[in-house]
């Protein structure tokens, strides 16, 4: 893998976290909620864990 490809594999990584901390943000504001610029960072960056976090708690509520 050279350079390059290994910067467009970041770009479509951040992109993907851009989109999902805008639905994200979107439902957010829809309730009246405000997210904090650290929880932005954090859902464009991190949102693999976060999606990971929601399936699990969500599947564990269908469940009950």
């Amino acid at each position: 893998m050279d350079i390059t490809e290994f910067n467009q594999e970041i770009i479509i990584y951040l992109l993907v976290g851009v989109a999902i901390s805008f639905a994200i943000e979107w439902l957010a504001r829809f309730s009246d909620d405000n997210l904090s610029t650290r929880e932005r960072i954090i859902f464009i960056t991190l949102w693999p864990l976060m999606g990971g976090i929601f399936l699990y708690h969500f599947i564990k509520e269908l469940l009950q």
